[in-house]
């Protein structure tokens, strides 16, 4: 096991490339979209995990969740509702994380993702030799509430009281 999570610290506000800071998200950007999330996992029990984890971290802001099994299953999804955030998981099957998210932000440019992997080196490499932006890395086992955090930012909601 790592000694620690291997994570790409976001700022208050800011979403990363993997190789480094790129911006603000808008926030003309994030209030014209609603509180969809999308999570998209070839696992079903980690989808259950992370929709209860997504909704936790809306403190009350009730963000709708929609989850996908695939790449391909995300796409179509992205296509019919105005997401605000995608959470993914990098190994699945016909399309890696990576592929998706640089599909999905094609579609949805600009749209905060957070990408995660158990095999933390294989998905950092690929996810720094990409033109994915605005994506956090997040290995697996992560921090609940490191997740929580950058769901939170993402979202624009406000800090949780300590």
């Amino acid at each position: 096991m790592a000694d620690s999570p291997s994570l790409v610290p976001l700022p208050p506000s800011m979403f990363t490339r993997a190789t480094g800071v790129v911006g603000e998200v808008p926030p003309d950007a994030a209030s014209a979209r609603h509180e969809w999330v999308l999570i998209v996992d070839d696992d079903a029990e980690v989808l259950g995990s992370m929709t209860m984890l997504v909704e936790l971290a809306g403190n009350g802001a009730k963000p709708r969740v929609r989850v996908a099994t695939s790449g391909h299953e995300g796409i179509r999804l992205l296509e019919a509702l105005p997401f605000r955030l995608i959470i993914s998981d990098y190994h699945m099957d016909e399309m890696d994380g990576v592929e998706f998210l640089l599909r999905a932000q094609r579609l949805v440019p600009g749209i905060p993702c957070i990408l995660m992997s158990g095999d933390s080196g294989a998905a950092e490499d690929r996810l720094r030799s990409s033109e994915v932006e605005n994506v956090a890395f997040l290995a697996k086992p992560f921090d609940t509430a490191f997740l929580l955090g950058l769901v939170g930012r993402a979202m624009g909601w406000p800090e949780a009281a300590a």
